[in-house]
């Protein structure tokens, strides 16, 4: 097959060729969600070390490679797991601190608990708003959606907030 000329029509022909294959991959080493961005990352790679792709045996020969990227991509997300897991053990060894009763520590500890019972999409939209003081405009843009939408999730997400806070109340 004949190795295209400029960097985006070879980039588009190796992730055409391979971009499955790689998926595959991954998936077989782990699960599906963290696969696919597995191989988005391989991919990202491939494109910053685009001039070390090998060009012989197109596109054929190129798959050893970027099995490569993508095994170091794995071994990378799987020592950032171990990180993470070793952080939450000392964390949860360490005894929490001693608290005197203060009404607005405890309304916080059970605004928290109903906010962490929500789907990650209305956690997010809230913590935007409330956390980062962003208006539905601004939501819309760091989600990519229409501004409407965005006050709709919005408008949804306090909503189901209020309901866990009624249930716990």
């Amino acid at each position: 097959m004949h190795v295209p000329d400029s960097e985006h029509d070879f980039f588009a022909a190796v992730f055409d060729a391979h971009y499955r294959r790689v998926v595959a991959f991954a998936r077989r080493r782990v699960e599906p969600a963290v696969a696919d961005d597995i191989a988005a990352e391989t991919f990202l790679r491939v494109w910053r070390k685009l001039d070390e792709v090998p060009r012989d045996d197109f596109p054929v020969g190129a798959l050893p490679w970027i099995y490569g990227v993508a095994r170091h991509v794995l071994l990378e997300s799987a020592r950032g797991d171990r990180r993470r897991g070793a952080l939450a053990d000392r964390v949860g060894t360490v005894d929490p601190p001693r608290v005197v009763h203060n009404p607005a520590t405890e309304d916080a500890i059970v605004v928290g608990k109903a906010l962490r019972e929500l789907p990650e999409l209305d956690q997010e939209i809230l913590r935007l708003h409330a956390w980062e003081d962003l208006d539905a405009a601004a939501i819309a843009a760091v989600l990519g959606c229409a501004v409407t939408t965005a006050r709709v999730r919005l408008h949804r997400a306090r909503k189901r907030l209020a309901e866990r806070l009624k249930e716990t109340s």
